[in-house]
């Protein structure tokens, strides 16, 4: 008979040959997955589409999209941490789906640090604070003036309740002393016109809908609410240089795999995400979306998810926000 220890010893090589096999035989002839937790359409379904296909010819293999929206993109997360961790599924997550809802939604079957393994940082979504020309506010000092000597009269809309826009502008009440009344819409599109309309004198969300409306005098950008200035409007300062201290609302989208997915497969995945992002053709995909590229390394995107929820968690309990 062999000794035991020797026979454990070649048991244990086995499985790490077997192991180092499977890893470098990924990708095989079956499609990646790419799950985005929101409808076909949207910002970060463009994102997940133009790095899918990007992605897959650098890896020589196919990736297809499969949208599951629902639940504030809980449904797709669950969808995403329930599949085996093989390499073959991935999700197209955003910082509200896994840095905010984590402190409005209760009642989810995954926790967003332990049932998934980040790949890569893709990119940033700028939120800003929009006003009606006929708002006699052009900045951030002279919007809270204004709101003081007009009492429960400004008023805001965002894309909806609980949703980063509105957590965002709750706590901008506190930390500027401005005076204006939530209105929840049904998305950015809706919480724009409403502002464009004069049904809301301000709109506090996404830039893609309304940067058409500012160029053409329709709309006026009062700030972004993030650290970066938007590359469009330089000279139009942040809400934090405004004095809006810490005031970062800016979401990112970033790819996550089921937790358990080998490290080498993360590796392959995170080096054709990086590589992908520095594609002129993909920036340019992306700033139709009014989205910034932005990447990293699995790691960074770890610190930062880290980060974020603690960041947001003070955030969410300040403002008193709650789910509806």
């Amino acid at each position: 008979m062999r000794h035991p220890i020797l026979s454990a010893a070649l048991l244990l090589a086995a499985a790490l040959v077997a192991q180092g096999a499977a890893a470098q035989a990924w990708p095989a002839a079956r499609p990646v997955r790419v799950i985005v937790p929101y409808p076909a359409g949207g910002a970060t379904d463009i994102a997940a589409r133009a790095f899918a296909r990007s992605m897959g010819k650098r890896l020589n293999q196919t990736f297809v999209v499969d949208n599951k929206g629902g639940a504030g993109g809980a449904i797709g997360l669950e969808a995403a941490a329930a599949s085996a961790p093989d390499g073959y599924t991935v999700i197209v997550g955003t910082a509200g789906n896994y840095a905010v809802n984590p402190h409005i939604l209760k009642q989810v079957k995954y926790d967003v640090e332990k049932s998934f393994a980040p790949v890569c940082l893709m990119a940033l979504a700028p939120v800003a604070l929009f006003a009606n020309p006929a708002l006699p506010a052009n900045n951030l000092s002279e919007l809270v003036a204004w709101s003081k000597a007009n009492p429960g009269k400004l008023n805001f809309s965002t894309d909806g309740q609980a949703t980063i826009p509105h957590i965002g502008g709750e706590y901008l009440k506190l930390i500027t002393g401005v005076d204006m009344t939530h209105v929840p819409y049904k998305g950015s599109a809706s919480a724009t016109q409403a502002a464009l309309a004069g049904d809301t004198q301000l709109a506090l969300t996404g830039v893609a809908n309304a940067i058409p409306h500012v160029r053409a005098g329709k709309l006026k950008l009062i700030g972004v609410a993030g650290t970066r200035r938007l590359t469009l409007f330089p000279n139009t300062p942040t809400l934090i240089e405004q004095g809006a201290k810490g005031f970062d609302l800016g979401s990112w989208f970033a790819m996550f795999a089921p937790a358990g997915t080998d490290a080498a497969v993360i590796g392959q995945m995170a080096k054709a995400c990086r590589d992908t992002a520095a594609e002129p053709e993909i920036q340019e995909t992306l700033a139709g979306a009014a989205l910034e590229v932005m990447t990293g390394t699995p790691e960074q995107l770890r610190d930062k998810l880290h980060d974020d929820l603690k960041r947001w968690g003070e955030m969410v309990t300040s403002s008193g926000v709650k789910a509806e």
